[in-house]
């Protein structure tokens, strides 16, 4: 895997986070991609997908509000994870940047990229195994800190991701990032995921998005981003709609290689 280069920043609104570079950055000349990861995991989840990219092209990465080094500024809403998108795209110094999202940060960056200040820049948009919408469900899941732990969060956490494609060393990679979390910044990340109000008043400012799912996600199964792809065309968007089998929720760790490879075709062959 490319070890990326790392880099502590903190956020004009305060927040101390870790800012992961994957690459040779701008000045290599490859493209540029912007990927915010799901809710549990941290920037550095994006490792193994960085590693099967072209070699010219760089991956940033940071952790996002309530997770990793950033553990410490929990969202007080979904706008706060926005608001950092945006700032961290105005930290990458190139005329365009693609942008990825996975689960979390699938919706995060739907609102980042249609937003007008971003639109000329954002390339593309990529939304990996993520809602349509926020649901009740997510905020139903805000009960770590009634528990008194994280632990039962993680197993049940753990169970939708992996029954279908059970993956024992990858569940270490998400017990070691959940476990950064506090219960009260773990609860506060999930309501402010049900806050996602969904595509429909987005899709007339979004760029061409492919919509990529897992077979065997039981979080976001192939049918959500169905609905999304469907919305998104009805917008005027150009979509590109993709599954990838053999991976639940976590395919972004399952299924690297087979993740890169469509975004690479998409990413290459626009039309």
């Amino acid at each position: 895997m490319r070890p990326p280069a790392e880099e502590a920043v903190v956020f004009s609104s305060g927040v101390a986070t870790s800012w992961l570079r994957f690459g040779p950055g701008a000045e290599g000349g490859g493209k540029q991609l912007l990927a915010l990861h799901m809710l549990g995991l941290e920037g550095r989840s994006f490792a193994g997908l960085a590693a099967e990219l072209p070699a010219d092209w760089t991956l940033h990465a940071f952790d996002q509000r309530g997770h990793g080094a950033a553990a410490a500024s929990p969202p007080r809403g979904f706008e706060d994870f926005v608001a950092d998108a945006r700032e961290a795209l105005d930290r990458i110094e190139a005329e365009q940047v693609h942008l990825l999202g996975c689960s979390l940060g699938g919706a995060v960056a739907a609102m980042a990229a249609a937003e007008a200040a971003n639109r000329a820049r954002i390339a593309s948009l990529t939304l990996v195994a993520t809602p349509e919408k926020g649901r009740r469900i997510f905020a139903e899941r805000a009960t770590a800190q009634a528990e008194g732990s994280l632990e039962p969060a993680l197993r049940r956490t753990l169970e939708r991701w992996f029954a279908e494609v059970p993956a024992p060393a990858l569940g270490d990679q998400v017990r070691a990032s959940m476990r950064k979390m506090s219960p009260g910044g773990y609860d506060a990340c999930w309501r402010a995921f049900a806050e996602f109000s969904g595509y429909g008043a987005l899709a007339p400012f979004l760029p061409r998005t492919l919509c990529l799912a897992f077979g065997e996600d039981r979080s976001t199964p192939p049918s959500d981003l169905d609905a999304i792809a469907q919305t998104l065309r009805g917008g005027g968007v150009a979509v590109e709609r993709a599954d990838i089998a053999g991976a639940g929720h976590a395919g972004l760790l399952v299924r690297p290689a087979e993740l890169a490879g469509h975004l690479n075709r998409f990413l290459l062959n626009p039309t």
